[in-house]
C-alpha cells in the first residue's frame, strides 16, 4: 500500500484566495494537545474558537488556522470517518467571522496513531539530527518506513516528528474523490 504526508496546501490557499483563521481562543488549553496521541477527555476540550475574516477569502474544507492543526469541516468528518474514525477524535471547534457570528461546524482532528521512531529507516530517509535544550529534533526532507510497521493504519503520526501527517492511499482517494483542492499529499517511500 502506498502512504503519503498530507499537508494543507498553502500555496493554492494564496492562489485562491482561501480565508484562514489567524486568531483563535484556545481557553486554557495547550496548543500541543493535539500533537501526543492521547485521547482528549470532553473536560479538557473545552470551548475553542477560531477567527476567520471572511473579507480575505473563501471558507474550504480544510481551513488554514494560526497553530496549524488540523481543523476540518462537517463535510471531511462524514467522509472519512468510515475509514479513520477509530484513529481520531474530531474534536469540536467554533468558527466565527469578524462579527463573532457562527460559520460553518469544523473539526479540530487529533491523530491517536503515534508511531514509534524505529517506524523509519534513518538510512534510507534524509533526516537531520540536532539537540536543542536537551531535546532532540529531527529535520525530515525524505520519509522512508518500514512497510511492517505500517501495516493496518490509515492514519498516523510520528514519534519526534508530531506536526507531519501521515495517510494511506485509502484516505487519500477519498480526499481526491471529493475534489477538495485544499490537501496535499507527498508520496513516502516504504521499503
Amino acid at each position: 500500500m502506498k502512504y503519503y504526508k498530507m499537508m494543507y496546501n498553502g500555496n493554492l490557499a494564496e492562489d485562491r484566495n482561501y480565508a484562514s483563521c489567524l486568531e483563535a481562543d484556545l481557553n486554557g488549553i495547550d496548543e500541543q494537545i493535539i500533537y501526543h496521541g492521547k485521547n482528549i477527555k470532553k473536560q479538557e476540550w473545552g470551548e475553542v474558537t477560531f477567527h476567520c475574516d471572511r473579507k480575505e477569502g473563501i471558507l474550504t474544507n480544510w481551513l488554514g488556522n494560526v497553530y496549524n492543526w488540523e481543523l476540518f469541516s462537517e463535510d471531511v468528518v462524514h467522509e472519512l470517518c468510515p475509514i479513520i474514525g477509530h484513529a481520531v477524535q474530531f474534536l469540536p471547534a467554533s468558527v466565527v467571522d469578524e462579527q463573532k457570528l457562527p460559520l460553518k461546524k469544523y473539526y479540530v482532528m487529533n491523530v491517536l496513531n503515534v508511531l514509534p521512531f524505529e517506524s523509519l529507516s534513518k538510512d534510507k530517509s534524509d533526516l537531520f539530527c540536532f539537540e536543542f535544550e536537551n531535546n532532540l529534533y529531527y529535520n525530515i526532507a525524505k520519509y522512508a518506513f518500514y512497510g511492517n510497521s505500517l501495516m493496518n493504519y490509515d492514519i498516523f503520526r510520528l514519534e519526534n516528528d508530531m506536526y507531519a501527517l501521515f495517510v494511506s492511499e485509502n484516505v487519500r482517494k477519498i480526499i481526491r474523490k471529493m475534489k477538495w483542492e485544499e490537501f496535499g499529499f507527498l508520496e513516502v517511500d516504504v521499503i
